[in-house]
């Protein structure tokens, strides 16, 4: 099970923010913040970034939530999901599927992580678009390894790898919590935060790269030759960077159940 090793990094970056309405009868958890979407139909690929509101009654174990995005042609689209029960996937990982209010809007699903704050849903429109939605990706379940072709490469799953992606999605900025820079696995800084790297949006998903960037923390952990893949659905990451000599491959997800 994941250890609380990023509980720094979610008290500073946590996605939303949440107000409790329980009452003596029903507990009830509302969130709102900022959601990122990709509308692919085709080759045609829109990026967006707007808002959402999420009500859960977990009483009921029902979640309706509503958020806007742009649809492939550039229009701003609101929805406005059902009601829908959702199940616990594990103890603070919840998912959840039903039809949007109308029938523009088919196989809506998604997952919300009570833990972290992270969001996440896909839906289609009746023209075929694909939207996929989230929060601003944190892959809280990912594995790092670390090698320099000297040794027994370095496998951990300390560190987990948020990415903040301006308005415009064009650029990013990301943060690591637990930073290992070496095989010797001790943590050399328990957040660590690289700014102005280039986001490409895809009909395949997004791409993050990085010629070189420099850390908040200290330019001894300078990073060069990043390259990072978030899938077509942005549920799992995969990508690589260099740090002083060091070769470190990431892989993750955003949920567990979403894992490689």
């Amino acid at each position: 099970m994941k250890k609380l090793i990023y509980l720094f990094t979610l008290m500073m970056l946590v996605a939303f923010t949440s107000c409790n309405n329980s009452s003596e009868d029903e507990a009830v958890q509302s969130f709102s913040g900022t959601i990122i979407s990709r509308a692919i139909n085709g080759n045609e690929v829109v990026f967006s970034q707007g808002n959402t509101q999420c009500t859960i009654n977990l009483t009921k174990r029902t979640v309706q939530f509503s958020s806007d995005f742009k649809d492939a042609d550039g229009h701003v689209q609101s929805l406005n999901s059902p009601v829908m029960d959702f199940v616990f996937k594990t103890s603070n990982i919840l998912s959840f599927n039903g039809d949007g209010t109308s029938g523009e809007i088919n196989d809506l699903n998604g997952y919300l992580d009570l833990g972290t704050g992270m969001f996440w849903y896909s839906l289609s429109l009746s023209d075929g678009t694909l939207v996929v939605s989230s929060t601003h990706p944190l892959y809280a379940y990912a594995k790092t390894v670390i090698s320099n072709g000297e040794g027994t490469p370095y496998e951990h799953e300390n560190s987990a790898y948020k990415f903040i992606l301006d308005d415009t999605g064009e650029t990013c900025t990301m943060y690591i919590s637990n930073f290992i820079s070496n095989t010797s696995g001790s943590i050399q800084a328990s957040l660590i935060m690289y700014e102005g790297l280039q986001v490409t949006t895809t009909a395949t998903g997004y791409t993050i790269t990085a010629d070189e960037a420099a850390s908040n923390f200290s330019s001894t952990y300078t990073i060069t030759g990043l390259h990072f893949n978030l899938d077509n659905q942005c549920r799992t990451i995969s990508g690589s960077f260099k740090v002083n000599g060091y070769d470190f491959n990431v892989s993750g997800s955003l949920f567990p159940e979403m894992a490689n």
